[in-house]
């Protein structure tokens, strides 16, 4: 699953959130781990006309019905072409049109990122299980010493409280990929959802490579860093649903909270944990594959021809016959 294609509000002031894509980058270093190389992205702005070829896909990330802009998204039902993999799936709207409800309860148990969307799920009568985040596998890096503070999105005011230490040595980075252009497409272009990608893949790999401690408000910056071993602190003004998992693992520190936080974390340590989750992830991908891949070699086959288009042969065919009536009877009935 990808992100290209967003639709923008062209007000010059638009971003991606690159934690969309730390997630696309997650589910591509699983693969190479697994050795699955004959993989496609499908873009979960328009998941819904996907019309390629058939593929199993892991869903994940955030999704909702309506964007910010009022754009109503085009995801879901997801197309035919698609058989999904529910996991770390995260849903914003609790009422759910009955269509899509019905897709879901085809592939239930819904595997969900967060507690928040396995209760919405539950709630309309769908099978669901905590799967928490696909970016908490990413691997735990070398064991050595590192040396830089990183400040991700933090929120306004928690300088106050850092200690000088880590204050004066503090390097601030966002995790939004920004937009800046009012006129043109008012889709994301292939050029900006190429550098968004790199840029967090870039992103990724300097915290890897040089973090001593991370410290951010964004849930896809603290669970990449934390499962690569990363020490993190997790701060914001408040948090929402979209958190009710990671905090098995870390402190949510909301601004009541500011006060305690321990400035000194431990990485966190769950190899064997991370494990079992990703066996589970491949034992799922590769049992959806191989219950679907004969039935649908198969209907590719036949679909891969050149069509007669009996609908519209049918209704010239009506239309002629409308025509002849019209002009043997005083009165036409057709198009009545």
């Amino acid at each position: 699953l990808s992100y290209e294609r967003k639709k923008l509000s062209l007000n010059g002031r638009d971003t991606q959130n690159m934690g969309d894509w730390v997630q696309t980058i997650a589910m591509e270093m699983l693969y190479n781990e697994w050795g699955i190389d004959n993989y496609i992205k499908v873009s979960r702005n328009d998941a819904h006309g996907y019309d390629g070829e058939y593929v199993v896909l892991p869903i994940n990330g955030f999704n909702t019905f309506v964007n910010k802009v009022s754009y109503k998204t085009n995801t879901f039902p997801l197309s035919a072409k698609i058989i999904p993999v529910f996991f770390s799936f995260h849903l914003h709207d609790s009422v759910i049109d009955s269509k899509i409800k019905d897709q879901f309860k085809r592939y239930e148990p819904i595997g969900c990122r967060d507690e928040e969307t396995m209760r919405n799920m539950r709630n309309n009568g769908i099978e669901a299980y905590l799967s928490g985040c696909v970016t908490a596998l990413f691997p735990k890096r070398e064991d050595k010493e590192y040396t830089k503070i990183c400040g991700v999105d933090l929120p306004k005011g928690i300088e106050k409280y850092m200690p000088d230490n880590i204050k004066n040595d503090l390097e601030c980075y966002s995790a939004l990929y920004r937009i800046n252009r009012t006129d043109g497409p008012d889709i994301m272009t292939e050029k900006e959802s190429i550098e968004s990608y790199n840029t967090a893949k870039k992103m990724l790999y300097y915290y890897r490579n040089n973090a001593a401690l991370v410290i951010t408000s964004r849930l896809h910056v603290a669970s990449p860093c934390m499962a690569m071993g990363i020490p993190v602190i997790l701060v914001k003004e408040d948090f929402d649903g979209r958190f009710s998992w990671i905090d098995k693992f870390l402190p949510l520190y909301g601004r009541d909270e500011w006060e305690k936080i321990d400035w000194n974390p431990a990485p966190v340590e769950y190899e064997e944990f991370k494990k079992k989750v990703k066996d589970f992830l491949y034992k799922e991908i590769v049992e959806t594959y191989k219950n679907n891949v004969e039935k649908y070699t198969i209907s590719e086959f036949y679909e891969n021809r050149n069509r007669i288009d009996y609908n519209k042969q049918l209704m010239q065919q009506v239309k002629e016959i409308g025509s002849k009536i019209g002009k043997k009877c005083k009165y036409s009935l057709w198009g009545v």
